[in-house]
Order: C-alpha cells, then sequence, then structure tokens
C-alpha cells in the first residue's frame, strides 16, 4: 500500500516535535530587551529575617537570543555548562566557581545587601543585568549571636518555570550557623586524581590556598610526598574557610565539601582530535546541537517513506 503525500508530510511534522528541545516548543526565545531583576532571600525561621548582609553575584556566562549560554572571559576555563546536572552537581559547580573567584581575584559584577526584610535586590545601583547564568556568593554574616555562612549557589536570568520565561527571578539563599564562640575547628584537602592512563602528566606538586572569610590565609604544597593532603588544626570557627588550587590546563577541576574536607577531583582533559582542513566543523560552544540528529533523523524517515512507497508500488 503506498502512503500518501499527507501521511508522510504528517509523519515528518510529529517526529520534528518529539526532537526539538522542549525549552524551544514551551517557552520560545528570551526577550533579551526585557529588564531583568533578581532577589535574593536571608533568612533565620520567618521571624528572623538577616539585615546587613552582603551578597554578590558574577557573570558566569552571557545568554543570547536563542538561549544559548557562552562563558564570560573570566570564567572561560572553567565548567559552566548548567545542562543535564542535578541539584548535586550545579551544588559542586558553585563550589568550584567559587574557589576560581577567590584564586583568581575576580571581582563580582554587582553588590547588594540585605534590607530589614531580609532581601538582597539586584540590580543594585542604577545598574541593569544581563541575561545569563550568574554566581551568587555571601559574605560571612553576624546577627542574634550567630554566624551565618551563606552557600554559593547559581541563578539563571531569566531562568524557566512551568515552561516560561521568568525575568523577575526570587530564590532564598541557603546557609550554615555556628553560635559566634570561638571554636577550634579542623580543615583538610584532599586532592584525587582521575588521569588513568596519563599519570606521568600530572604535576610533581600543587599549590592550594586556605581563605578565611575570602581572604588569603595560607598557601600549601600538596604531592605524592604529602599524600596529596594537608590538614590544618586549630582554626577559628567563627570564621568561613575555604580553599582554591592552581588550576592546570590539562585538568578539569571540581572542589567539594565532605564534612572538614575539601576534596579537590582533577579529571584528566583528554585532546580533541584536530579538525581537517576542507572539512565542517560540528557545532562548538556557544551554538546549538540539536540539528545535528534531528537532520540525521529525518533523512532516515524519508528513506523509510520511500522504501514503503516502492514496495507498495510492486504489490499494486
Amino acid at each position: 500500500m503506498k502512503l500518501s503525500k499527507k501521511v508522510a508530510a504528517f509523519l515528518i511534522l510529529a517526529l520534528l516535535l518529539t526532537l526539538l528541545p522542549v525549552h524551544t516548543l514551551a517557552a520560545g526565545n528570551p526577550e533579551l530587551s526585557t529588564p531583568l531583576s533578581l532577589t535574593v532571600s536571608y533568612q533565620d525561621g520567618e521571624e528572623k529575617p538577616l539585615t546587613g548582609a552582603a551578597f554578590h553575584i558574577y557573570l558566569v556566562s552571557t545568554m543570547d537570543e536563542n538561549g544559548v549560554l557562552t562563558p564570560t572571559a573570566d570564567f572561560s576555563g572553567c565548567d559552566v555548562d548548567p545542562v543535564g546536572k542535578d541539584s548535586a552537581a550545579l551544588r559542586n559547580m558553585a563550589f568550584t566557581l567559587e574557589s576560581h573567584v577567590l584564586g583568581a581575584g575576580i571581582s563580582p559584577t554587582q553588590t547588594a545587601e540585605t534590607n530589614e526584610q531580609g532581601h538582597a535586590r539586584f540590580p543594585a545601583g542604577g545598574s541593569s543585568l544581563t541575561a545569563g547564568l550568574y554566581l551568587v556568593l555571601g559574605e560571612l554574616h553576624i546577627q542574634y549571636d550567630t554566624r551565618y555562612t551563606a552557600l554559593p549557589f547559581l541563578v539563571m536570568l531569566p531562568g524557566l518555570s512551568s515552561g516560561n520565561w521568568v525575568y523577575n527571578m526570587a530564590t532564598a539563599s541557603k546557609y550554615e550557623s555556628h553560635p559566634d564562640e570561638p571554636v577550634p575547628v579542623t580543615r583538610k584537602v584532599l586532592k584525587v586524581w582521575k588521569d588513568q592512563g596519563h599519570e606521568l602528566l600530572r604535576p610533581r606538586s600543587i599549590s592550594v590556598s586556605l581563605y578565611c572569610d575570602g581572604e588569603l590565609y595560607e598557601t600549601v604544597i600538596l604531592s605524592a610526598d604529602t599524600g596529596w593532603s594537608y590538614t590544618w588544626e586549630e582554626l577559628d570557627g567563627r570564621h568561613d574557610w575555604t580553599v582554591s588550587e592552581e588550576v592546570s590546563e590539562r585538568y578539569h577541576t571540581e572542589i567539594t565539601r565532605e564534612g572538614i574536607t575539601f576534596v579537590i577531583t582533577n579529571t584528566y582533559n583528554t585532546p580533541t582530535t584536530p579538525t581537517i582542513p576542507g572539512k565542517p566543523n560540528l557545532p562548538q560552544t556557544g551554538q546549538l546541537w540539536w540539528p545535528v540528529p534531528t537532520l540525521f533523523a529525518v533523512g532516515l524517515l524519508f528513506v523509510v517513506i520511500g522504501l514503503a512507497q516502492r514496495r507498495g508500488g510492486k504489490h499494486e
């Protein structure tokens, strides 16, 4: 039986609708001309707003009219792709980017303090916000005889909610809190290598810096002789302690915290195959990947339809 042109067209349209990205169908393209805002809520319960707490935002990637993200110059060597990452992976990305900010001395895009309701509002100082992915960092804050350490997090402006672009984003900052008492604490750093088959390319040593409330406290050297680890003892627990390492271009770095230990994982970056001159390039960073499998699938569908028509013609 020969397939009609209407049936063939319907099958092609159905396949295209299945393969197109969900955000393209649901939300369309973001309106970059629409003003953006971000409100960060910082409260210890419903009746304890944390007032006068400073928050900094850093533009990690810019967003174009198609919703595609491109890393900014300050974060060009970092993993800043949030696509497909779950909440745990995004949290680890935020911790890693915080370490990069400290190590590279990157200045914030904007800074704001929480008001009497515990809300920090951006844009601040009469400026505007650029569409893209932002890292949000909060300074150590003391109130109610308690020390509050805001946990780093990422936010997209504009964001997506129920298939719609949201241009006025609101979020709550998570935190760790401790009594404002001079209790000694221990912090440890552990280096983990994921470079099987490339062990000889490892540096013989690396520098790791410990930061106290964002200020450099001490730099140590890790190597095989130290077991790629170091422990700081008798640190003042009233302060926020963070680490940063000297990054190697051969490795992708991820920093996570497990209790008192900062785990720095270095994964070897496998070199990409050079592009042969005269042949078209596959989509690079900042381009959409979806047309490649879509066009392949559509071509395959045409082949199937053609074979069905030929078989139907033979039986007529």
